[in-house]
């Protein structure tokens, strides 16, 4: 990263409980950036920016940044999230990092469908939530240099439950584009934690 490039700017990055979620955090905030983590488990989002980030210091631990829990996949959830955010900093974040993502790999015939849905609303979904909420949060604050990241595993590239992803980061860029706002869309491939 070009050092600088998100100084003092605020960001917030789901599934920052583990993985590459916690790794973004972690650069954001070496780089300057304040950071709100949220995940799914509370715990793990304070872990992250307790230990995992630059600055964390003050009375909790965790300075400028802030943890919060979020199901990614409940629209009050991402709502709830967005305004603790406005309450908090009293601006929208200018970087949003949508990392939540999960896998129930197995056969087709073997898939539940409970398992099916969970996939498609953690995985697409709430990637659609998170950046429809934020994206509309920046437009009304007129930000101009925001910047949405989507993380999907490479399997969504090649084939497999995820491949949406793609498509819905596709058809979004030229809404956002013409609020100079950008989109981006990265596919990284299976990593242990």
């Amino acid at each position: 990263m070009v050092a600088g490039i998100v100084t003092g700017r605020l960001a917030f990055v789901t599934g920052a409980g583990s993985g590459i979620g916690r790794a973004a955090c972690q650069v954001l905030s070496r780089e300057g950036a304040t950071v709100i983590a949220a995940d799914r488990n509370y715990d793990q989002a304070v872990e992250t920016i307790k230990k995992h980030t630059s600055l964390a210091h003050g009375s909790n631990g965790i300075g400028d940044h802030s943890a919060l829990e979020l199901d990614v996949s409940d629209s009050k959830a991402v709502q709830n999230a967005l305004e603790q955010t406005l309450k908090l900093y009293k601006k929208p974040p200018t970087i949003v990092i949508n990392s939540a993502g999960i896998t129930r790999d197995n056969w087709m015939l073997k898939l539940s469908e409970a398992d099916y849905d969970s996939v498609l609303d953690v995985n697409l979904k709430g990637t659609f939530l998170v950046m429809q909420a934020f994206a509309r949060a920046m437009t009304e604050a007129a930000v101009t240099s925001g910047s949405i990241v989507n993380i999907s595993s490479i399997v969504g590239k090649y084939g497999n439950i995820g491949e949406l992803l793609l498509q819905l980061a596709i058809i979004a860029r030229p809404t956002l584009g013409s609020q100079r706002q950008t989109l981006n869309w990265m596919a990284h491939s299976f990593h242990s934690q």
